[in-house]
């Protein structure tokens, strides 16, 4: 395993699972809950294990955003439904369409291009925040 993305904690015996926090709304990061869980249960995935195509990966991110991973992220989220529970599978939807429609960076981003004012933007993200609802684009 990565041990960026995975801490064994010996004195609590549990694996510590690094994840994103997307600070839009709870329901958000109970979704990436959801999808990490989900996926824990699968058994063995097709995961990177060389640096190097870990580094290349984690720059295609970077520069592509989720579209640059897409097809992995809805292979990934196909095993995750598979494997969620009844009460997971209310919040896969929200991880979906991040995958979809690009992550909480990228659908701000996006919208400041287009508008060219940040400050409605800040205020419908307090909005998702306070009816706890993830933020979308308009």
């Amino acid at each position: 395993m990565n041990s960026g993305g995975v801490i064994i904690r010996f004195s609590r015996k549990c694996l510590e699972v690094k994840a994103l926090d997307e600070q839009d709304c709870i329901r958000s990061d109970m979704a990436v809950c959801a999808f990490i869980s989900s996926l824990l249960r699968c058994g063995p995935l097709p995961l990177e294990q060389d640096q190097d195509a870990l580094l290349a990966l984690t720059e295609d991110a970077i520069q592509q955003g989720t579209a640059g991973l897409r097809p992995e992220l809805l292979k990934l989220y196909t095993k995750a439904w598979g494997h969620a529970t009844a009460e997971e599978r209310l919040y896969l939807p929200f991880v979906k369409e991040r995958i979809e429609h690009g992550s909480l960076a990228e659908l701000v981003r996006e919208r400041y291009e287009r508008e060219g004012e940040i400050v409605p933007i800040l205020t419908d993200l307090a909005t998702a925040l306070k009816m706890n609802i993830p933020y979308r684009m308009e």
